[in-house]
């Protein structure tokens, strides 16, 4: 693995294990290629996705193997290729315009502003603390657990507020750590094979229709519109769901993708999201982690994406009332 992908993921493993009391797993799958394995400790494992949702006699079950995703026994996806691995792993299929690239994105407070900036490059961010955050996390927890292994510690009032305290921050950092487990085995893998020609067609056009505000979205704890975030987060997905199910090969895959009748569909979902974001203005800067504090994080987000009833909002803030209506696709 290479160094600076190790030095990022290193200490995200760490925290993961000291958090859930379960270490996942990296391995060396091919020569160069690297798998995350994780535990079965996550809040919900309905924030990964889960096999089935491609054609089972086709040759997609070995190929995304080959890229790196594995599934157990009862199909839920929880082996991913490490972010640098992915995209050398595309190449080598031939792959090499097609999907998101993921990147690591190394913040504490997650945003949509910058957040949805990245995906108009391309990329997908894949967020991760950095090591400073992690060991100040590791620290504070060691620190109460001294505290309560005493009588007198346990009385302090300090030790109460601490505890309260580490609570809701406690509840940030599994988000945060589950957000890593969902963009790697939900969007990177449902997105891997979309064409990359046709997914930059649609962030020119939001680059253009949002010239003027995209350099504030770039702006830490920036908010962009949720119309739009809940294009990529949301509609896109359940649009590449239903061509997976159709699709026997990556040829067939972007053949169906971007047919005139499927391709109209998702253009015109587009087209409304544009419109909408440009009504529904920004929220500019807020810091995230005010905003999802009280957020149930990344419970069922797979769940409530298929049911079609509320986004997975990337950023972790907690859905509003005017989101979107769930775009219904027929894939054909």
């Amino acid at each position: 693995m290479r160094a600076d992908e190790r030095a990022l993921l290193g200490p995200w493993v760490s925290a993961f294990a000291l958090e859930f009391g379960a270490r996942p797993a990296l391995t060396e799958h091919l020569p160069g290629r690297w798998q995350l394995t994780f535990p079965r400790v996550v809040g919900d494992l309905g924030i990964l996705s889960r096999a089935g949702f491609f054609q089972p006699t086709s040759g997609m079950p070995a190929l995304l193997r080959r890229l790196g995703w594995a599934w157990d026994a009862e199909g839920w996806v929880l082996t991913v290729p490490t972010p640098g691995s992915l995209g050398p792993a595309l190449d080598a299929e031939g792959l090499s315009t097609a999907g998101f690239r993921p990147e690591y994105d190394v913040v504490v407070d997650r945003a949509t502003g910058p957040w949805l900036a990245r995906v108009l490059e391309g990329t997908w961010p894949v967020p991760v603390r950095p090591r400073w955050s992690y060991e100040r996390a590791a620290r504070r927890r060691a620190l109460l657990d001294r505290r309560r292994a005493s009588l007198v510690g346990r009385l302090q009032p300090s030790t109460r507020s601490l505890a309260r305290s580490l609570d809701s921050e406690r509840t940030l950092l599994r988000s945060d750590l589950e957000h890593l487990v969902h963009d790697l085995a939900n969007h990177v893998l449902v997105y891997a094979l979309c064409p990359r020609d046709r997914l930059e067609a649609l962030h020119a056009r939001a680059r253009r229709a949002f010239a003027d505000r995209l350099p504030a979205w770039r702006l830490p704890g920036a908010r962009a519109p949720r119309p739009l975030a809940h294009f990529y987060d949301l509609d896109l997905m359940r649009y590449a769901y239903g061509v997976w199910r159709l699709a026997g090969d990556p040829a067939e895959f972007a053949a169906v993708f971007s047919s005139a009748g499927n391709w109209a569909q998702l253009s015109d979902v587009f087209n409304a999201r544009l419109s909408e974001s440009r009504a529904a203005g920004d929220a500019l800067p807020e810091p995230v982690a005010a905003s999802r504090a009280a957020t149930e994080g990344l419970q069922g987000l797979v769940r409530r994406l298929v049911r079609g009833d509320r986004t997975s909002h990337p950023a972790g803030a907690e859905p509003a009332r005017s989101d979107p209506e769930p775009a219904r696709f027929e894939i054909r």
